[in-house]
């Protein structure tokens, strides 16, 4: 089997409100949620329709884990803004949230919901917020957070207490506030 993956594609699509409103990372996601995609034909749903209908069989199944995205160049915060703006457009929905574990991955399929976007009868979807403490994604900010949180106190307790050798001259700011302690005196 080759490497060299088809994208077929509907025109409406890239003039779509929803499609036009993307970032550009979110673009290059969903793409590669297209290009995870497997066809497979099928008999025409109409008798006058020529020729062979493509449908996904893996839709709904589609991983794409963070390490993957990291490979693909995603760094974690664009490619789950990525997806966030995914859900919330209607280009891809999420079938089954994973759980933070090794082989439990969240699960996506591509929807067509986009195409109501911005109309009465969209029905508006949000990635359910990950809660989950030291696990994933919420471990990796628990211990960011750890670790500016103990620089900052250590920079704090750390004064450098410098004697003053008598050769050396005073400075004015050491002569202005010698001369305001004297004067509260």
């Amino acid at each position: 089997m080759s490497d060299f993956k088809k994208i077929w594609t509907e025109r409406r699509l890239f003039k779509a409100e929803a499609f036009r409103s993307l970032r550009g990372s979110s673009i290059k996601v969903y793409f590669d949620f297209r290009l995870k995609l497997q066809w497979k034909p099928v008999k025409p749903s109409k008798p006058a329709q020529r020729g062979k209908e493509w449908v996904p069989t893996n839709n709904g199944e589609l991983i794409y884990t963070y390490g993957e995205a990291k490979k693909n160049g995603f760094n974690p915060p664009r490619f789950r803004d990525a997806l966030d703006e995914l859900v919330e457009k209607g280009f891809i929905d999420i079938t089954h949230s994973g759980g933070g574990i090794e082989g439990d991955c969240s699960k996506y399929a591509v929807s067509e919901r986009w195409r109501k976007y911005g109309k009465e009868d969209f029905e508006e979807l949000i990635r359910p917020k990950d809660l989950r403490k030291g696990r994933g994604f919420a471990r990796m900010h628990d211990e960011k957070k750890k670790s500016k949180e103990l620089k900052a106190k250590k920079s704090t307790n750390v004064v450098k207490l410098r004697r003053r050798k008598e050769t050396q001259p005073i400075s004015s700011t050491l002569r202005r506030r010698r001369r305001e302690v004297q004067n509260q005196i």
